[in-house]
């Protein structure tokens, strides 16, 4: 990770950049956030997590996977996430986060 916050990836092979799906990358920057407010929060006091339509670049797979993860981690820390997509919405109520239209 870059000082900008950028993401770049060597293949481990022959150091070479490897690319990845922007869905992958946004992946990445997801672990990254999740990772970056578990070590902030290490005093105890929980930080909360607003998150701006993060999954615009997700498959359906991914998307589900996210939110099962958001649902978990939702459990100790505040997540608001804001969307303006309809299919990120229902499936967040298919894995039982409750959703707020506004």
């Amino acid at each position: 990770m870059g000082p900008d916050l950028s993401l770049s990836l060597k293949s481990t092979q022959d150091g070479s950049e490897a690319f990845l799906s922007k869905g992958a990358l946004d992946q990445l920057y997801l672990a990254l956030r999740l990772a970056l407010v578990q070590r902030l929060s290490r005093n105890g006091e929980r930080l909360p997590m607003l998150l701006d339509d993060p999954f615009a670049n997700y498959d359906d797979v991914r998307l589900r996977a996210a939110l099962v993860l958001l649902r978990e981690i939702g459990r100790e820390y505040q997540i608001l996430l804001f969307t303006c997509r309809q299919d990120t919405a229902h499936q967040a109520e298919q894995v039982g986060i409750p959703v707020m239209v506004l």
